[in-house]
């Protein structure tokens, strides 16, 4: 303290100054400044105690949250429980390349618990993430087929102190292949085309479990769909391979003229016999209308209609001989007039033999297809059927010759000549010879 005369520094303990020799007083202090004092260091030594335990507390929450053991048992809590929200709170933030919904966190979860042991595959997730330093990578865990599931992964360290570790999931890729071309398929919201049934065709990553996939093909004659469930558990070194085999069947079609035209259904398909030399696909389950048509200069012609089934694995489309001579009579007069007498003759004796047969018979439809529906003859002929039956006549073909024919003849006009050719005698029409020239 300072002498209060001189004021020259006097030691608190002198009841004089040195200086002056004045007597000194003590010095009281005022009240309450000792206490404000010690307020403020009471003060700053608590706000320091608040920030050392905030930073211990942030210190330990951290640690516990980076810790890989929590986040270990937290899944296997997930797991066991079949809690698909959890998992995906879980995993979503570390696995963004995965398509995550409640859905397929639900096949994943029926999926560990069905396919692989989760005792043993959290015993050694629990194992790593107790001393992770111990290990350079980490080993993935597996299902009963050694496929992986998880493997604990190291991340970034959070403000260069804390080192961070999630559980990353390893999915499954989805390879896909059909009997046919053009396959559409669907999982979910995945969707593919199969182009070619002799390639294979990746559909992306999954997580296993029960999934629906849909096929659907359709073309101009046919439309098939069936839908499947695939099974991850069949998956080896985390692909699965598998075969949508639709119900379908190709028929082999063969005729007699490969030149002429498929008809389907009764449309045209544009193509040939020979061309397409089998037709489909088409649905087992489902049946069609096939049949042939041929075109000249001379007209057209065409095949009965044949229904096929996936059943029928061959067909034949068969057109009448005789209609293809008749388009083909110029080439065949021109290529060979010995075949062309022996047509006629040919021709003749069955028409006249059919036509005996159905005068007596009464069955117009014997002789129907010698004759041209729309033409006059038909209808004569009809009318004279009921006229001969009505009557009770009878006849018999006893003889015919062909002695003349002309190159250029229709087969039309041929057949109206031979119907004009009928001579009724006693009661019964005989046929004598037969006399043709044009």
């Amino acid at each position: 303290m300072r002498c209060a005369n001189c004021g020259e520094y006097v030691d608190s303990t002198q009841l004089y100054c040195t200086n002056c020799g004045a007597k000194q007083e003590p010095v009281q202090e005022k009240a309450g400044q000792g206490g404000r004092r010690n307020k403020k260091f009471f003060l700053l030594l608590g706000v320091f105690l608040l920030l050392l335990c905030s930073v211990v507390a942030v210190h330990f929450t951290l640690s516990y949250r980076f810790d890989p053991e929590r986040l270990v048992f937290r899944l296997e809590e997930a797991v066991k429980e079949q809690n698909p929200k959890q998992l995906i709170n879980l995993l979503e933030k570390d696995n963004p390349n995965i398509k995550w919904t409640e859905g397929n966190a639900k096949r994943f979860l029926q999926y560990i618990n069905e396919e692989a042991d989760v005792h043993q595959i959290f015993a050694e997730l629990a194992k790593q993430a107790h001393n992770p330093n111990a290990y350079h990578m980490f080993t993935p865990v597996t299902d009963r087929n050694g496929n992986n599931l998880f493997v604990l992964v190291k991340g970034e360290k959070k403000f260069g102190i804390y080192q961070r570790y999630y559980i990353e999931v390893i999915p499954f890729r989805l390879v896909v292949s059909s009997n046919l071309d053009n396959v559409d398929v669907k999982i979910d919201q995945t969707k593919k085309t199969l182009s070619n049934s002799d390639e294979k065709y990746k559909l992306g990553q999954f997580l296993p479990g029960a999934y629906k996939m849909t096929a659907t093909y359709q073309s101009d004659y046919a439309t098939m769909s069936k839908d499947f469930t695939l099974d991850f558990s069949k998956a080896e070194e985390n692909e699965l391979n598998y075969y949508a085999e639709l119900e379908a069947s190709f028929v082999s079609i063969t005729s007699n003229v490969e030149k002429a035209e498929l008809f389907v259904n009764g449309k045209g398909t544009g193509k040939t016999i020979q061309e397409m030399n089998s037709f489909g696909p088409i649905d087992k389950h489902q049946s069609i209308a096939l049949h042939a048509e041929y075109q000249n200069e001379n007209g057209r012609i065409k095949t009965d209609e044949v229904t096929v089934t996936g059943e029928d694995h061959e067909v034949y489309l068969e057109f009448n001989e005789m209609e293809l001579e008749a388009l083909h009579w110029d080439e065949i007069v021109q290529n060979d007039e010995a075949y062309f007498d022996a047509s006629i003759g040919s021709f003749m004796e069955n028409f006249l033999s059919s036509s005996v047969s159905s005068y007596n018979e009464g069955d117009f439809s014997i002789i129907e297809p010698y004759l041209n529906e729309d033409g006059p003859i038909s209808k004569e002929l009809k009318k004279y059927i009921d006229h001969v039956v009505s009557k009770g006549i009878k006849e018999n073909l006893v003889d015919f010759q062909v002695t003349n024919c002309n190159r250029q003849v229709k087969l039309n006009t041929f057949c109206s000549l031979i119907l004009n050719s009928f001579i009724a005698e006693n009661g019964n029409s005989m046929l004598h010879a037969i006399a043709v020239s044009v």
